[in-house]
């Protein structure tokens, strides 16, 4: 760690047996303590950093399971695995930032493990390098810029029922240096773009 780091530091530690340590220093053997003594069994861990908080390593994983704790009004459990990563002043100013980098690859998936491929996978295009997003056959790819009142909000989905983008009153455009083609049924219709024509083909073209 850096010579300079500051901490406020109140941490609950999960162990194997009961009793623990609840002064803030992991002991041998003890249960999970809240901050006030007490054994809530929970397991509970928050820390606080004024300053620099840094952990190195070869493999870093964060991982969230379920622990049932009975149903909620809406059936499901009332402590969903959760993992936050997030950066903000508590004023709700315009500060702080998130970022993700990797050398080689960035995935980001949503579903089942029987759904998305794994970084192993050897049906994903090799090679393997870049950023991939994969979701499950039951949900979405959603990217939005603005919100609602805005007249120039920007979305593009991709769905079940196929992909929308929409610029609402801002501008589409879509430009090549070469070219540029839409055609659908394997190219059974389609219209090329090139700098020197324009090429429409189908059974039936009709100009209106």
């Amino acid at each position: 760690m850096k010579d300079d780091f500051a901490y406020s530091l109140r941490p609950t530690f999960l162990g194997a047996g009961s009793g623990g340590d609840p002064s803030g220093e992991p002991s041998g053997a003890g249960g999970a303590k809240d901050n006030d003594g007490s054994d809530d069994g929970e397991g509970g861990n928050t820390q606080y950093v004024s300053g620099t908080w840094e952990r190195d390593a070869n493999n870093i994983t964060l991982y969230a399971t379920d622990k049932p704790q009975g149903p909620t009004e809406d059936n499901h459990s009332s402590s969903e695995p959760n993992v936050t990563l997030a950066a903000s002043d508590s004023d709700g100013s315009d500060s702080g930032a998130v970022l993700v980098r990797g050398n080689r690859l960035v995935r980001i998936t949503s579903g089942t493990s029987s759904e998305v491929q794994s970084d192993e996978d050897p049906d994903l295009p090799a090679p393997q390098m870049g950023i991939q997003m994969q979701v499950g056959n039951d949900h979405e790819i959603s990217l939005q810029r603005g919100t609602k009142d805005n007249p120039n909000l920007g979305v593009i989905a991709m769905s079940d029922d196929g992909i929308w983008a929409d610029a609402n009153q801002g501008m589409f455009l879509v430009t090549s240096k070469t070219m540029i083609k839409f055609q659908v049924a394997g190219g059974t219709s389609s219209i090329i773009l090139t700098p020197s024509r324009v090429i429409i083909k189908g059974p039936i073209i009709t100009l209106n």
